[in-house]
């Protein structure tokens, strides 16, 4: 039901693209290893196309930091960095990564 949803929602002529943000909400431990969370990140990026998703930290509002006392829970803004590259080296063109970590956004927020 919520894939349908997100599917028909990415569909709208009016949704000019999708954030991908907030996994560790998912699994705050091991989200960037997590296959539910990996699945996800490319189920988006499918439904919505390259130009439309742009990855995001929510840092520093959002980010726990190295200051935790379980490490393991920490989600900063370069731990978000490298699990975005590393989930996208394999799967998505030099240019494609372009658009998911940076062009999208400067499209959605109007920035060029």
């Amino acid at each position: 039901m919520y894939w349908d949803g997100i599917e028909q929602f990415s569909k709208c002529d009016h949704v000019v693209g999708i954030k991908i943000s907030m996994l560790s909400r998912i699994d705050p431990k091991s989200w960037d290893i997590n296959p539910i969370v990996i699945e996800a990140i490319h189920r988006t990026i499918k439904l919505f196309g390259v130009q439309r998703v742009a990855f995001a930290s929510n840092a520093p509002v959002d980010a726990h930091n190295d200051d935790d006392d379980d490490a393991s829970l920490s989600w900063p803004a370069s731990r978000v960095l490298a699990a975005f590259d590393r989930i996208t080296a394999s799967a998505y063109t030099t240019t494609e990564r372009s658009w998911l970590f940076a062009d999208a956004a400067k499209r959605m927020y109007r920035c060029s």
